[in-house]
């Protein structure tokens, strides 16, 4: 548990393992400008201040990666291309979500089931942003709500 911690910032770190920072009700900043992998599940989960995350080089977030993180409002992942089940789910005051505005070439990102569960905030034509190399679009929202 890390009590108090309101702000991280490790410049040189590739990889955070697994719930490296779930539960710290108190963290509301993040910054990571080089971390590429959450190892494993659980790595923001339940943090319940963080309000905006941008991971510019992140390629996966893992199952529940940020998962009841109720203040969280908005996130981008530039490079992401996996999206875990339920990343997002109980995160219900998101309201803007952007994947894959990095990719110069098409490039299809793999969603898990429910990654935007029990809560309606998130529209997918106004509030989730896919880059323009991102496929498929078509029919992707049908199993991430």
């Amino acid at each position: 548990m890390c009590l108090n911690l309101e702000e991280v910032y490790i410049p040189l770190t590739e990889e955070i393992g697994r719930g490296g920072f779930s539960n710290c009700e108190s963290l509301k900043s993040v910054d990571f400008p080089l971390l590429k992998t959450l190892k494993v599940s659980h790595s923001f989960a339940g943090c319940t201040s963080l309000v905006s995350v941008n991971f510019p080089l992140l390629t996966e977030i893992p199952v529940n990666g940020f998962s009841a993180c109720s203040s969280l409002v908005s996130a981008t992942f530039p490079l992401v291309s996996k999206v875990g089940n339920s990343a997002f789910s109980y995160s219900e005051n998101l309201r803007y979500v952007s994947f894959g505005t990095g990719f110069a070439e098409e490039t299809e990102i793999v969603f898990g089931r429910y990654v935007f569960s029990c809560y309606m905030n998130i529209t997918p034509n106004a509030d989730l942003e896919l880059g323009e190399n991102v496929l498929p679009k078509p029919n992707l929202y049908s199993k991430i709500w």
